[in-house]
């Protein structure tokens, strides 16, 4: 697949982690989490996600205490586990579980 062939997935803002876990039974990780699984560096992983390979959920933004104007990003970012397969399986890159119920049913 060439590279501008890609789909391109939107990120989505939510608020609740309970309900998004809930949509995600296999597990939901962090980028740190997605870095470990796929061997990658952590800059790989923040380019995957700046060009939307992956569908990502961020949580809802900090706001510091000088007010609405100094934006420091989302308080958190949740990538599924499933797509960090799916992008494994597009690079051919080996996928290692950190936990059990990360792992396809067999």
């Amino acid at each position: 697949m060439r590279r501008k062939d890609h789909p391109v997935i939107e990120p989505e803002v939510r608020e609740d982690v309970d309900e998004l876990h809930a949509e995600h039974p296999r597990g939901l990780v962090s980028p740190g989490g997605a870095q470990q699984m796929l061997g990658l560096s952590r800059g790989a992983i923040e380019g995957m996600i700046r060009r939307k390979r992956v569908k990502v959920y961020y949580g809802p933004d900090l706001v510091d205490k000088l007010g609405p104007f100094v934006h420091k990003g989302p308080r958190w970012i949740l990538i599924p586990v499933t797509e960090i397969e799916r992008y494994g399986r597009e690079r051919g890159r080996e996928v290692r579980y950190l936990w059990a119920e990360h792992r396809p049913p067999a």
